[in-house]
């Protein structure tokens, strides 16, 4: 254990089960995701148990897809209506400069 001084001031950020889920959707995904998704890869042990997941486990996946860095872009269509996000910089990337003639 470190001592103190040596501690980093936030040890646990970006360590947590839903937020590493997050950030593998950043590289597996084609830059957007929807909740349902992410829901399904952060609490893939609970889904395989046949548990139902909870309104606070969608609010904890909105909250580590934020900290990852995605930003919410609309709605998906169908019953549920899932949050479809997309990771902010696969937004805008400086290769896709479409004002070129």
């Amino acid at each position: 254990m470190r001592k103190l001084p040596q501690r980093p001031p936030q040890p646990a950020l970006g360590r947590g089960r839903l937020q590493i889920a997050a950030r593998r959707l950043q590289w597996i995904g084609e830059g957007t995701t929807t909740t349902a998704i992410a829901a399904s890869y952060g609490y893939a042990l609970k889904l395989h148990q046949r548990r139902a997941l909870t309104p606070r486990d969608y609010e904890a996946v909105r909250r580590a897809l934020r900290q990852a860095g995605a930003v919410p872009i609309g709605r998906a269509g169908g019953q549920g209506r899932p949050t479809i996000w997309a990771f902010e910089d696969k937004l805008s990337s400086p290769g896709d400069n479409k004002s070129k003639a």
